[in-house]
């Protein structure tokens, strides 16, 4: 993917710019412990690599310890979520499911989800023979108005009970119309449950010529994607490909560590995780 063909601010490597709250739950696997996942993106780090000595975490200024840390690659429960509503810039559904099928790895688990004049999330397992024309057929849909909190909060739900590092990514121009939930409680599920959100937004020179520009358009999206330990970017022109960084969001979370944490509470809300004393982007919690 060159950089002249998709201009997207992404930030990656810019991991201590941001700082999410965390809400953690109690890992299944060790009693007294919890596990959650930080961007340590290669620009960041030094040759060598990161070991738990290197990060500190904390509470209100009162330390957790740090018992861990797992270089990834991590297993991904996730899901890709396209908008298709009419203001957005097109995204075909049937390359976009080839394109989340290719990304797949042994003990992922990725689903393709929709939303326009309703909220579509496959349930076809990837295995199944002819899975990628099954799930373009239930996800595919045109036009309509754009529910975005309310698929956001379908993707949350379809992986919050799932393994490894769950993520939603979503592409969107920020537009929401037609919804049932309120960005609050999308923003409280997503993190109550440890699921990163991360987006992949419109910048108003990547709008359609005839859209009315709105002050503030991607507020939302920027909010849960910080909220939740997530990444935003925009696209910045018509012909940069909304999906292909949608692709590429997702997988960067396989790179991230998972941090063990001992002796916390069941909440971590306003969790600070610093790498060398810098703040980095985490979010998360491992099931």
């Amino acid at each position: 993917m060159s950089a002249k063909r998709h201009s997207v601010i992404i930030g990656l490597s810019a991991i201590f710019a941001v700082l999410a709250t965390l809400h953690a739950a109690q890992s299944q696997n060790e009693v007294g412990t919890v596990s959650i996942y930080v961007d340590l993106s290669t620009g960041f780090l030094s040759a060598a690599d990161p070991k738990a000595t290197d990060l500190s975490a904390s509470i209100g200024g009162v330390p957790v310890p740090i018992v861990g840390l797992a270089k990834g690659p991590q297993q991904i429960s996730g899901a890709v979520l396209i908008d298709t509503s009419d203001s957005m810039i097109p995204v075909g559904v049937s390359r976009a499911v080839r394109r989340i099928a290719s990304l797949s790895r042994a003990g992922d688990t990725i689903f393709a989800a929709s939303f326009g004049r309703k909220v579509l999330v496959s349930r076809t397992p990837r295995s199944q023979p002819g899975a990628a024309e099954a799930v373009g057929r239930e996800i595919d849909q045109k036009g309509g108005p754009s529910p975005l909190w309310d698929g956001i909060d379908a993707c949350v739900r379809a992986v919050a009970d799932l393994k490894g590092l769950r993520a939603v990514v979503v592409g969107s121009d920020g537009r929401a119309t037609a919804n049932d939930l309120a960005l609050d409680d999308v923003v409280a599920r997503a993190v109550a449950s440890g699921v990163v959100v991360s987006v992949v937004g419109l910048a108003d020179s990547a709008l359609q010529a005839s859209s009315v520009r709105i002050i503030g358009r991607n507020d939302g999206l920027k909010r849960i994607a910080t909220e939740t330990g997530g990444s935003y970017g925009e696209i910045k022109g018509h012909d940069d490909a909304p999906l292909e960084t949608m692709i590429a969001v997702l997988a960067s979370h396989r790179s991230w560590y998972r941090v063990e944490l001992g002796a916390a509470p069941s909440g971590l809300k306003g969790l600070e995780v610093r790498f060398r004393g810098r703040l980095v982007r985490g979010g998360g919690t491992s099931r």
